[in-house]
């Protein structure tokens, strides 16, 4: 924009999604936002020349938006974090701590998603203070924390169906049952699908789907299939042992299924 007019030239910055919907919220009930440009009948803040009553009405918009934002923030991470660190403690992790620093600088300007840096931080054992997620978790830590806040999420959301890839990368045996059997109660009031390469996990399902490709006519397809017990049994063989499946592999794999239907 330009101006004839002499007056200051200021710059407003170009805002988050996150925040342009928090603005656009705001907008029919004040009469600067409805004056605003707009883009997708969103409020759209620019690099402008106006005058200095309306640049300090603006920043004090922004200011105040940021503020709110940052609140949000803070509620947000305490519910996210006290629902996830039990959970993350019940999957082999006993001593555990989850939580989420939301920090601002006074300092900085605000920028497009508001004041804050947020850093998620973990602590695996007792004497250690929580540090950046990404700096300390091992693979085995860092699926046990996502399915975590994948559950606290899906609580305070209600999806009505999840889907989890490999989620039990890096771990097995007693820990990988435990993240079956927090799927298994997930699906009992959603639909849960999960894919896996661990019987221990695999044989917490409620029901089981083969997906292998096949080559036909020179194209390659996709194709499910629903497994009956004896399958369920084999797949589950196959996972523990290998491409030729004996009898204990078998035997094993049933005595697996046993316990769950029967703890079910």
């Amino acid at each position: 924009c330009s101006s004839s007019s002499g007056r200051p030239r200021v710059s407003v910055p170009v805002l988050s999604k996150t925040t342009l919907s928090i603005l656009a919220n705001r907008s029919n009930a004040d009469p600067l936002f409805s004056r605003m440009p707009r883009l997708n009948n969103r409020p759209l803040a620019t690099t402008c020349t106006v005058g200095t009553a309306r640049a300090r009405a603006h920043g004090q918009v922004i200011i105040s938006t940021a503020t709110a934002l940052s609140k949000a923030r803070d509620k947000a991470a305490k519910q996210l974090a006290e629902g996830a660190t039990p959970i993350v403690q019940g999957l082999g992790m006993a001593n555990a701590r989850f939580q989420i620093a939301v920090t601002a600088d006074p300092r900085e300007p605000v920028r497009s998603s508001g004041f804050d840096d947020v850093s998620f931080e973990f602590s695996a054992n007792p004497g250690q203070s929580p540090r950046p997620l990404n700096k300390v978790a091992s693979g085995g830590e860092l699926s046990r924390v996502s399915l975590a806040l994948q559950v606290v999420a899906t609580q305070l959301r209600g999806m009505a169906t999840m889907v989890f890839d490999e989620i039990d990368a890096g771990i097995s045996g007693g820990v990988a049952e435990r993240v079956g059997q927090e799927l298994r109660s997930l699906g009992a009031h959603r639909q849960v699908l999960c894919v896996t390469h661990q019987a221990q996990v695999a044989a917490q399902a409620h029901q089981h789907l083969s997906i292998h490709k096949e080559i036909s006519g020179g194209k390659t397809y996709t194709r499910v299939t629903p497994l009956d017990r004896e399958a369920r049994i084999d797949a589950l063989a196959r996972l523990q042992g290998g491409q030729k499946i004996t009898a204990s592999a078998r035997a094993l794999a049933a005595d697996l299924l046993d316990q769950v239907e029967g703890g079910a």
